[in-house]
């Protein structure tokens, strides 16, 4: 007998570890199936990680011609600003691909399908989040990501356990900041109407 998705769904439970742990398994849950069919269309895929990629690697390139006519900035140097930048585009990549669903939520409330996601057993802002996978995340993680390695090989910073913890902090700050600003923003449709997105 094959079984179904919702059996094997965590259920409903009163203690606050169980519920984060139902809602991390739902929100992956959406995450991957809203990832399946955005790779049945594999050329868009192919759009928007190539345009991360192009666009983020433009930004590399002004910042090093820039540092190649004038090597400091009071005092700071290529690695210094190319480290700052690839922390921005590692949070950026990461709060596009898990959270791209906040961009739609004026579309959501104007269309009437946030009704939809009120009668679920799981929270509506986490659906909302969770409805978009954005592709082009992965082209900023990688040359974030590419950009943070080299970076750290070249800035002297003494990594004790303290700042690594810090900087994992910061980080994830990082990408629930993006993540707020964008949700409090498009919360302006509550208030504007706007017409349905076809």
């Amino acid at each position: 007998m094959a079984t179904d998705a919702w059996e094997v769904l965590p259920p409903l439970a009163a203690t606050p570890t169980a519920r984060l742990r139902r809602a991390v398994w739902l929100y992956r849950r959406c995450l991957g199936a809203h990832l399946r069919s955005t790779l049945e269309y594999e050329r868009d895929f192919w759009v928007l990680t190539v345009a991360a990629l192009l666009t983020q690697g433009v930004g590399v390139v002004l910042l090093s011609a820039v540092f190649r006519a004038i090597p400091q900035f009071n005092g700071w140097r290529f690695w210094d600003l190319a480290l700052i930048y690839s922390l921005v585009a590692v949070g950026e990549g990461v709060a596009v691909l898990l959270a791209q669903g906040a961009w739609s939520l004026a579309w959501t409330v104007n269309t009437g399908e946030l009704d939809v996601a009120l009668v679920r057993p799981y929270s509506p802002m986490l659906q909302v989040l969770s409805s978009q996978v954005g592709m082009n995340g992965l082209g900023n993680l990688a040359v974030g990501g590419g950009l943070l390695v080299a970076a750290l090989v070249h800035v002297d910073v003494d990594w004790s356990p303290g700042r690594v913890v810090l900087a994992a902090v910061l980080l994830l700050s990082a990408v629930l900041v993006k993540v707020g600003l964008n949700l409090a923003t498009n919360c302006a449709g509550f208030w504007l109407s706007s017409p349905p997105m076809p």
